[in-house]
């Protein structure tokens, strides 16, 4: 990948094309796969607490799409490990508010584990084109909603050698 210096394992994005171009010298991006490092440990002396997405992953985001070609009408995807603090915020209004008026489906089953600070990856990464984000850090979590026009979603029973619960292995 062009950025492998940039913070993080793996940063890179892989674009879901229609082959049936009108015009076969362009390409037509259909969707936009960002897969974005959310690292895992931020380590404060003895004591640590989860990481978060780097600034330079996500103005490494921004560039792609303002170095996008003339369409930029694909549907752009972000999956991540660690939620953003919005996740918890899309859960409390949706307790706060008349559930008919909030979309949403899953089941909350344990927190919220974000990252240690609120540094602005929801507003950098909606501003790239980004209206859906899937993480997993939670691996109990089943459950997607929109917030604020983005889709926040969980994946649930991913890793290897994790806790997850037996009834929704398979599916």
């Amino acid at each position: 990948f062009e950025d492998d210096d940039l913070f993080g394992l793996t940063n890179c994005y892989i674009d879901l094309v229609n082959d049936r171009a009108k015009d076969h010298d362009t390409v037509d991006v259909k969707y936009r796969i960002h897969i974005i490092d959310s690292n895992t440990y931020h380590f404060m002396g003895p004591d640590y607490d989860y990481d978060v997405m780097h600034d330079e992953q996500l103005t490494h985001a921004q560039s792609i799409f303002a170095q996008a070609t003339a369409d930029k009408d694909y549907i752009g995807m972000a999956f991540f490990h660690i939620p953003l603090y919005e996740y918890q915020d899309a859960y409390d209004q949706f307790l706060a508010s008349d559930k008919s008026a909030t979309s949403g489906q899953g089941e909350y089953r344990e927190g919220v584990l974000y990252g240690y600070e609120n540094n602005g990856s929801y507003q950098m990464l909606r501003s790239a084109n980004i209206p859906a984000f899937f993480c997993g850090h939670d691996h109990i979590n089943d459950y997607a909603g929109e917030f604020c026009g983005i889709q926040l979603c969980y994946a649930s029973n991913i890793g290897y050698d994790t806790y997850h619960n037996e009834a929704l292995m398979g599916g």
